[in-house]
């Protein structure tokens, strides 16, 4: 197995529990007593702050990147903050993100003020942000339970890594753990992940297959196209009716899904082929540890991946979840609608098109 496939099998391990971190409560409990049933204890928790760091550190290279996404969520909305490292600068971006079950906001004040710098350095200044339209704090897009939670797939999902891992993980004191650092432990690790996905493909076809056909797909794309829409209307940049409506289709061509074409045949013929590619590669020089952790401690379910190279590299990502009764999420209510930005930002920028063959009928990319 070449390092860039060993690499992937710790990305798509790394997923599962990553993205544990911010799903809701769960019906389903076993507790966390095994390496991944950790992620399925931390899906439980309806009230909670988490976190998931991925941080590189390199060797002989002081530009070292870390990332860390944060925040809390108290049942019915979740914050997320984001910051960011990149040698000695850091970003950060408090509250970025509030999103409910229907809705996501968009904090745009907090993305001016951290680099009002820059934008000073264009010439952008609150007057001209006022007419861009983006003099409000908020922002906000409506996707129609876009954001429900449903953790059924990835409980089951946890459930069979459990299971494949088991001869592989190693428990003291309730931290559990899975470590690769041989060439034996690889071949170990590669045959019992291709077997893995061999006796499973069927059930997660028929599980992923049933998941999609109960959600729709294009609610969000279906959102975002009517205020679009409406903000050409509005704009009134020189659209006809029929111009809009010829746009409409463009658009809905473009984004629209056809959910009835993803059969389960087709899932089960991807994760055979994924199986198929899984194998040892006998000439590569296996320089690379794997460790993957996971338990409960100090009132928080952690999960860490790390991997290892050879010349003391390391790439580390850590999730987080501490259970909080007290946990509470600020839906804003001053946002605006991605139509009340658009109506400014259009009919600024096909000002500067001046109309003509230059307009933004033919320049915008959207209508590329």
């Amino acid at each position: 197995m070449s390092r860039m496939k060993k690499k992937l099998l710790a990305v798509l391990l790394l997923a599962v529990m990553a993205l544990s971190v911010i799903t809701g409560c769960t019906k389903k409990s076993s507790g966390a007593n095994s390496l991944f049933g950790v992620t399925k204890e931390a899906m439980k928790v309806t009230k909670a702050d988490y976190s998931t760091t991925v941080s590189i550190d390199t060797v002989g290279n002081s530009l070292d990147v870390s990332a860390k996404f944060f925040g809390t969520t108290d049942g019915n909305a979740t914050s997320l903050s984001v910051e960011v490292k990149f040698g000695a600068m850091t970003y950060k971006l408090n509250d970025i993100l509030v999103f409910t079950k229907d809705t996501l906001y968009f904090n745009v004040r907090n993305v001016i003020d951290q680099f009002s710098m820059y934008l000073n350095m264009m010439g952008i200044d609150e007057a001209a942000l006022k007419e861009l339209g983006l003099d409000s704090d908020w922002v906000k897009l409506e996707f129609e339970s876009t954001f429900e939670k449903d953790t059924s797939l990835i409980e089951m999902l946890c459930d069979d890594l459990d299971t494949a891992y088991e001869s592989l993980v190693t428990n003291e004191n309730g931290v559990y753990t899975l470590s690769i650092d041989s060439k034996e432990e690889i071949e170990n690790f590669t045959d019992l992940t291709r077997k893995l996905i061999e006796a499973n493909s069927s059930k997660w076809a028929e599980a992923y297959a049933g998941y999609i056909s109960k959600i729709d797909l294009n609610a969000m794309t279906d959102s975002i196209t009517k205020d679009l829409l409406k903000a050409l209307e509005e704009a009134d940049i020189g659209l006809s009716a029929e111009d809009i409506e010829e746009k409409k289709n463009e658009l809905n061509e473009h984004f629209n899904v056809d959910v009835d074409n993803i059969t389960k045949e087709d899932i089960k013929e991807a994760l055979d082929k994924m199986a198929e590619n899984i194998v040892v590669d006998e000439d590569m020089d296996y320089d690379t540890t794997l460790v993957i952790s996971g338990g409960y401690a100090e009132g928080s379910y952690t999960t860490t991946i790390i991997t290892k190279e050879d010349d003391g590299s390391s790439y580390t990502v850590e999730s987080k979840v501490s259970p909080n009764n007290k946990a509470s999420v600020t839906v804003p209510d001053n946002a605006k609608s991605i139509k009340d930005i658009l109506v400014p930002l259009l009919k600024y920028v096909n000002e500067k098109f001046e109309g003509g063959e230059d307009s933004i009928i033919e320049n915008y990319p959207i209508f590329e």
